[in-house]
This record gives structure tokens, C-alpha cells and sequence, in this order.
């Protein structure tokens, strides 16, 4: 249902359980966390407090059958409870809530072949070279952007840095960090070269610290 009413440009990221969620989250990664309070292992509630140690701008909607659940998630501060069945149009209003959020982020410009685009800092994954242009990449598509790869990395902010020499990543999106390639939370993998490694490995290090 929620990936019905997200509309496009959105990605949903559905997790087996409370234990998976958190072993793959990233602190400012998700702009919506739809958690059901009553789930085996750690309960929806538990996840929203360990979410809460590290990420303050998440918004946290929980889904229950039981209304007397509604009162226990205030310490965590939860923007909804929607009980169940999940009426559609309450879960819109949630979804669209976060969406009005998101568009206030940073914005980031660059020149396509249909004129200039705005993307949001935190939706973009990397910039790689392509030839003469630059892709910017996208959860949901790549970019062309008609500038050499040098000029397109000059309007990043100080979370982007590059492992490789055709390739910037948004360090938000990181996941792991290997020998020779990173995965990024969507499952991506960017190569990393020998003579960048300890410079980007730093600069992740830097990132989760601010971050955490």
C-alpha cells in the first residue's frame, strides 16, 4: 500500500524483522520508518528508541491492531499511530507529510539535456564520468548531466567524496567499505582504488562520527 501511494521518485524498503532493519540502518538514510509495534525479536517500539539514539529527523509512524499501544510511543516521538486495518487515506497524509520534509532539504543543480535540474542532496547516490558528461545517479534512474565530471563535482557538499576517479559518493548511502569496492545501502557496488583508499576511508570515518 505504501508503495502504491508514494507516487513515483519514491523507494520503499520493506525488512524481515526489527533485528534486519537495524542491522542495515544508516542515520539519516530514511525520511519515513512505518514500524508495527508487535513484531517477533524487537518489537517496534525498542526499534524506534535505538533509532532515536542516533537519528532525530526521521519521521516514525507506527502501524497496531491494538489502540493501547497509542500512548507507549510519545518518548520516541512518534508523528502517528495508524491502526489497522490501515485506512489509505491516513497513510497518504503520513507518506505526503514526509515528502513536504524531504523537499526542504538542499537542492543541488545541474545542467541536462532538458534544461536545469534540481536534485535533493540527500536522494542522490554517486556522480560517475561518463566520456565527457557526468551521470547523476539516482534511486530511481540515472542523469545525464552536461558537464565533465571535474565541474559536476564542484557543487557537491562536504558528504560526497571520491573513492575513485570516475566515481562520488554520497557518503549518507554508504553501507559497507571494503578493499577494493563500497556497497552502498541499495545493494550499488562502486569500485575503490589502492591510491584513494585511506582518504576515503577517512572520510567516511569522519561522516559516521558527526553522524552517530
Amino acid at each position: 500500500m505504501a508503495g502504491e501511494l508514494s507516487g513515483e521518485g519514491s523507494q520503499i524498503f520493506p525488512f524481515l524483522s526489527g533485528g534486519d532493519f537495524l542491522f542495515r540502518y544508516r542515520p539519516g538514510f530514511f525520511d519515513l520508518l512505518l514500524l508495527d509495534v508487535q513484531m517477533p525479536g524487537d518489537d517496534g517500539l525498542r526499534v524506534a528508541r535505538e533509532v532515536r539514539r542516533s537519528d532525530d529527523g526521521v519521521m516514525l509512524v507506527f502501524v497496531t491492531a491494538l489502540s493501547d499501544y497509542v500512548f507507549e510511543g510519545y518518548d520516541v516521538g512518534a508523528a502517528q499511530y495508524l491502526l489497522k486495518p490501515v485506512d489509505r487515506r491516513k497513510l497518504k497524509d503520513c507518506i505526503d507529510r514526509a515528502k513536504r520534509r524531504t523537499e526542504e532539504t538542499e537542492k543541488l543543480y545541474f545542467p541536462t539535456p532538458d534544461g536545469v535540474r534540481g536534485f535533493g542532496a540527500r536522494e542522490i547516490l554517486y556522480l560517475e564520468a561518463s566520456a565527457h558528461q557526468t551521470e547523476v545517479v539516482t534511486g530511481t534512474g540515472r542523469f545525464v548531466c552536461r558537464e565533465a565530471f571535474g565541474e559536476a563535482v564542484k557543487h557537491l557538499p562536504r558528504d560526497f567524496a571520491c573513492p575513485h576517479r570516475c566515481y562520488c559518493v554520497n557518503l549518507l548511502h554508504v553501507w559497507q567499505l571494503q578493499k577494493q569496492e563500497l556497497v552502498l545501502v541499495s545493494g550499488a557496488r562502486i569500485p575503490i582504488s589502492r591510491r584513494r583508499y585511506a582518504a576515503f576511508a577517512e572520510a567516511f570515518l569522519q561522516y559516521a562520527r558527526r553522524e552517530l
